[in-house]
């Protein structure tokens, strides 16, 4: 699996917003792809909409002796094309309809990499997050590279309305692993981690996670 984060801008649509790219698998054309990213203004006039895309990598070129290779891939509307390397992505996202319309070009930094994930035993949710004042209907994305599993690596990407130092659309990312994991009688899963501080100390806040059986909805709790 690896895991591309950062912000893009796209027309009036999105204005410096977090995305999340998800290659579940290999960087390799036919494998699967997803995207994970807020609309400031959705075409239908909605604010801070959701958009989940799942696509699939349409070619990859190795042939760059700078160790970056052109990537392109798909999705059920929009393209992205760009290059890949060991530690970003650099692209941009393009509208089928309009070939001049381009987003500006992105730089995803790698967040997360493991080439030996099976992109089958990946799962991902998405929703929405409310803290206070400093998360107002924002996107949450919460990503399981191995699936769960006691110590099982999980990745939380959203992005603060107003961070604690008044930044707008700070972006906010969890890279750690599932603790004080369980399976009750009924199939129910339940796990909790905490964020990482940049020193590798815990940090302020701890997350749980509530999946009942069959792992079609999470529920997400957050706790300072």
């Amino acid at each position: 699996m690896f895991i591309y984060t950062g912000k893009f801008t796209y027309s009036t649509y999105a204005d410096n917003e977090s995305i999340t790219i998800v290659a579940p698998g290999k960087l390799a054309a036919g494998k699967p792809i997803w995207t994970f990213w807020q609309w400031t203004v959705s075409s239908a006039g909605v604010e801070k909409a959701n958009y989940v895309q799942y696509g699939s990598i349409t070619s990859v070129d190795a042939s760059s002796s700078d160790g970056n290779s052109a990537i392109s891939f798909k999705l059920p509307y929009y393209t992205f094309q760009g290059t890949v390397g060991p530690t970003m992505f650099k692209g941009f996202l393009r509208d089928p309809q309009n070939q001049t319309n381009l987003s500006e070009q992105m730089t995803l930094p790698l967040f997360y990499s493991d080439a030996s994930t099976d992109d089958a035993a990946a799962v991902a949710y998405v929703g929405k997050l409310n803290w206070f004042t400093y998360a107002e209907n924002e996107m949450v994305t919460l990503v399981l590279p191995q699936g769960f599993g006691s110590g099982a690596p999980v990745c939380l990407f959203f992005e603060w309305t107003v961070d604690a130092k008044g930044n707008q659309k700070a972006a906010y990312m969890v890279n750690t692993v599932l603790g004080e994991y369980s399976v009750g009688s009924d199939g129910t899963i339940k796990a909790t981690f905490r964020s990482a501080a940049p020193d590798g100390q815990p940090s302020y806040y701890s997350w749980s996670v509530e999946v009942a059986t069959g792992q079609k909805e999470v529920i997400l709790g957050m706790t300072n």
